[in-house]
């Protein structure tokens, strides 16, 4: 009975340890990350402001140092649960759908992966978007406490009720390719240097799965960032202006011209990689903390079994 029942509780323990390691290596990627996310949802949130208005927010942040620093930590909590879920299911996800594609004796092929990885980032945004949008709202209302945009207080209040908690639903379902592709390209990568060193169900080394993972997400940071930037402007707490990502997209060229577009890519390079590779790192040492403890829980089960029969 033994070997059956491994044989038939593998595949799920598998894809469970790969989905819990993902959440708990991102959850403590994002929590150590947390300011540089804000401050970059704030910058991708502006729209037009010049440079005198930056000169003033400089001006309030010397200022109100400590009253600045705490609300970079603003929606943190939200945050961590977001993470937790949505990094857990699209894991999960993935990993089962790979599995699945697997058993049919299909070899995956790298669009393969991009597929499963959007088909993952779909089923996640469906779950996860309410908690996405209101975190958004939450880093970006300092804009809104500062003065940038509405003209009194009663139409600060109506703005902010006005966005939904699945505001841009329809984008975040597009960029559900960003995942794709970070995603197929750590994999891809991945399989190319374990079979070049012969470790076939080895995990990467620590250094190994960093410059990956950072690798893997600028590339796809960079292609998706305009789409980016347009869903975190309908999301923000001015979102309600916005018909879609199109028409945001079409003010942001508007008022900050082309180049507006890739306006906060910076920011958004050096939370999303550090927070990728970072995450994916402990991703790797975690997941293979847990087969070895599976491993570990079979034979002793697989002992007591012997000597009870």
């Amino acid at each position: 009975r033994t070997p059956r029942l491994r044989g038939r509780r593998m595949p799920w323990l598998s894809t469970l340890s790969e989905a819990s390691a993902g959440a708990l290596g991102q959850l403590c990627s994002t929590m150590l990350l947390y300011p540089l996310d804000t401050s970059k949802t704030r910058v991708q949130a502006s729209l037009d402001q010049g440079k005198a208005e930056e000169e003033d927010t400089k001006a309030q942040g010397n200022e109100n140092w400590k009253e600045w620093f705490v609300s970079l930590y603003t929606g943190i909590e939200t945050k961590a649960v977001q993470t937790i879920v949505s990094q857990f299911l699209f894991f999960y996800t993935y990993e089962y759908i790979k599995k699945r594609v697997k058993a049919t004796g299909r070899r995956i092929q790298a669009f393969d992966n991009v597929l499963i990885g959007m088909l993952a980032g779909s089923v996640n945004v469906l779950v996860t978007q309410p908690l996405d949008t209101y975190v958004t709202m939450k880093q970006s209302d300092v804009l809104v406490r500062r003065g940038k945009g509405d003209d009194d207080e009663e139409k600060k209040k109506k703005k902010k009720k006005d966005v939904g908690l699945y505001a841009a639903l329809g984008p975040s379902l597009f960029l559900s390719i960003n995942p794709g592709l970070q995603y197929a390209i750590f994999d891809q990568v991945k399989s190319f240097l374990l079979r070049k060193e012969k470790r076939k169900n080895a995990a990467l080394s620590a250094q190994q799965a960093f410059f990956l993972g950072a690798f893997s997400k600028c590339v796809a940071t960079v292609v998706t960032y305009p789409a980016i930037r347009g869903k975190v402007l309908c999301q923000s707490v001015h979102g309600a202006k916005y018909k879609g990502l199109a028409h945001a997209m079409q003010k942001i060229v508007e008022l900050d011209g082309p180049k507006g577009l890739y306006k906060g890519l910076p920011q958004q390079l050096t939370k999303t990689v550090l927070s990728a590779a970072i995450g994916l790192m402990l991703k790797e040492k975690i997941s293979q903390a847990e087969r070895t403890f599976a491993v570990l829980l079979l034979k002793t089960f697989s002992s007591k079994s012997g000597k009870g029969n």
